[in-house]
């Protein structure tokens, strides 16, 4: 096993180093391998995650550029962070219906079954073991960009984006039958227990306060900002885990500050929506993202667009001042449509659905 392995970090080196596509990696006939993949390798054990975001592209590089941002997963040694060394088993040129009909508008992408063999300070639940790995990656032909990189079972099926898992955004099962009663805020680094409900009603207050929003954005607005706190109260998916806390008061999460007054316009807004909450296609609790406005330039609010999975505040607004109500003005963000791209690669493709908790 041993020689095994040394021989193929011996390929993959000199792979690297040649800056060029390489042929037979053990144990695999002739098939030619993707240089991102080889230089995935390369830049993970060189702990160069400057380079290695550059090796994505579509909504994958604003989640990788978001992952290592985020200080906290360094700390908690998250997801690469975890990764000692890592070398190519395998890479194998497959088809995968799901990827091909998802990543459409890119043009042509090739889709690989690829085996890794990682050594990693702790096993991970949902991510990176110990031993070989099976992950789908799929390539941009064009580019040579990643646009998708998800663990993968042996027999094909559609798959979880292994970095937004590591971002906390994956989407996640939920079964409660009411609102929490409390959550913890991090505000200016202190850990801080508020009422949920008083909670959700300042962040509308601070982000979405003023009097010439129309209500039905202002409740769109309200079941968003209740959800993404709902959500990031989830086992593993909180912000800052460290201080046992699901959000900050920051751009960072969603804005709370104590002396921004609250609206009678936003606290009707949030009692209006306060017994529902939002899921995917599949059923699970996901992260609804929002931002003041799209942004074709930023990484991020590129995808503030209708099936984008990002809501556009201004846009909202302006759906509502045009009739739509607030079930369709996050419908026209959240719904994922195949061959359209979505921010977070974890939501299932098809329409969300906005569920009321049990009287």
């Amino acid at each position: 096993m041993k020689r095994k392995a040394q021989r193929v970090i011996a390929v993959c080196m000199v792979v690297a180093y040649c800056l060029s596509v390489t042929k037979a990696v053990y144990g695999q006939t002739e098939t030619e391998i993707p240089l991102a993949i080889l230089q995935y390798c390369e830049f993970i054990n060189q702990k160069d995650y400057g380079q290695l975001a550059d090796l994505f592209g579509g909504h994958e590089h604003g989640l990788m550029e978001g992952f290592l941002n985020a200080e906290e997963n360094r700390e908690q040694l998250a997801g690469i962070y975890n990764i000692n060394h890592v070398s190519l088993v395998s890479a194998a040129p497959i088809t995968d219906a799901v990827s091909e009909e998802a990543y459409a508008e890119y043009g042509a992408i090739q889709c690989y079954q690829v085996q890794l063999l990682f050594d990693v300070t702790r096993d991970e639940e949902d991510g990176f073991k110990d031993g070989t790995n099976d992950f789908l990656i799929v390539i941009e032909t064009n580019t040579g960009k990643i646009l998708e990189f998800s663990m993968r079972p042996a027999t094909p099926a559609s798959s979880t984006s292994l970095i937004s898992l590591f971002f906390t955004d994956a989407p996640i099962a939920y079964s409660a039958k009411k609102n929490p009663a409390e959550i913890n805020v991090l505000i200016n680094n202190v850990p801080t227990t508020l009422t949920f409900k008083a909670y959700v009603k300042k962040v509308l207050a601070c982000e979405f306060g003023k009097d010439s929003y129309d209500t039905k954005a202002k409740r769109a607005n309200a079941l968003a900002i209740k959800n993404y706190a709902l959500f990031r109260k989830q086992d593993n998916r909180k912000k800052h885990p460290n201080q046992n806390c699901a959000v900050c008061n920051t751009t960072c999460c969603q804005v709370y500050n104590a002396s921004t007054p609250n609206t009678t316009e936003c606290n009707n807004a949030v009692d209006y929506i306060w017994d529902y909450y939002v899921v995917d296609a599949s059923n699970k609790l996901f992260p609804t993202f929002y931002v003041n406005k799209y942004d074709a330039g930023n990484s991020v609010k590129k995808y503030a667009k209708a099936k984008g999975g990002v809501m556009s505040q201004i846009k909202s607004d302006e759906l509502a001042k045009n009739g739509k109500a607030f079930r369709e003005i996050l419908k026209n963000f959240y719904n994922r449509e195949n061959g359209t791209a979505y921010y977070n690669s974890g939501v299932a493709v098809g329409a969300i659905k906005i569920l009321e908790y049990p009287k």
